[in-house]
Parts: structure tokens; sequence; C-alpha cells
């Protein structure tokens, strides 16, 4: 088998028992994997990943709450735009948000420095 192949056989499986519950999934696992206690063992680490994850994708990075809030995204304040005015990241200065959006926000910087 392909590492291909396998790496396929894996996500199966892992697509497949990561909505099951506990002892469904080891009754799936050791009837799907067929013995194979490598393939096994990699879909379990998936799954102890997954589950260690919590919900971190599902909250937005900002939110009219505040940081890690639960409520849509909203556009900065001006306080908060001004508090961000006074950031640097590593050799740029930000400016300004230009725009937000569902997945983020974008925002106009610049070189605070003129060494390269």
């Amino acid at each position: 088998m392909t590492d291909s192949n396998r790496w396929q056989q894996i996500e199966q499986l892992f697509q497949a028992s990561v909505d099951l519950d506990p002892g469904a999934r080891a009754t799936y696992l050791d009837e799907a994997s067929a013995g194979d206690q490598a393939i096994r063992a990699e879909v379990e680490a998936l799954l102890a990943a997954d589950l260690d994850s919590g919900e971190f994708i599902e909250t937005p990075a900002y939110s009219e709450t505040g940081w890690f809030g639960d409520a849509v995204t909203v556009p900065l304040s001006e306080d908060e735009q001004e508090k961000l005015s006074q950031r640097r990241l590593g050799p740029y200065k930000v400016i300004r948000e230009i725009g937000f959006g569902g997945m983020g926000a974008v925002y106009l910087a610049a070189r605070d420095y003129d060494e390269f």
C-alpha cells in the first residue's frame, strides 16, 4: 500500500468515526482497521487531536463582545483602531484597518525604518 493510499484510508476511518460515541467508535475501529494497529494508532491520534482542539476554529478571533467572543465579526471602533495603530509587527507599524469580513481583517502597514 502506498503512503497516499494509507493516508486516504486513515482519513476515511477518521471521518467515519469522529462523530461516533466512544463505545461505537472502538467497535468500528476494531472492524474497519482490520487488525492494522499502525493505521488504528494514526486514527486514534487524529481523534485525540480533534478532541483537544475544542471549538478553536468555530470561535471568531474578534467579535462584538471582544477577543475570542461569540458574536459576529464587526469593524474596529476608533479607539481600537488608535490602539492598533501603535502596534508593530516585526519591522512594520500598523497604520489602520482597511477592511474586514467573515474570514478576518486587512490592515495597512508600513516599514517603521529604512533598514533592510
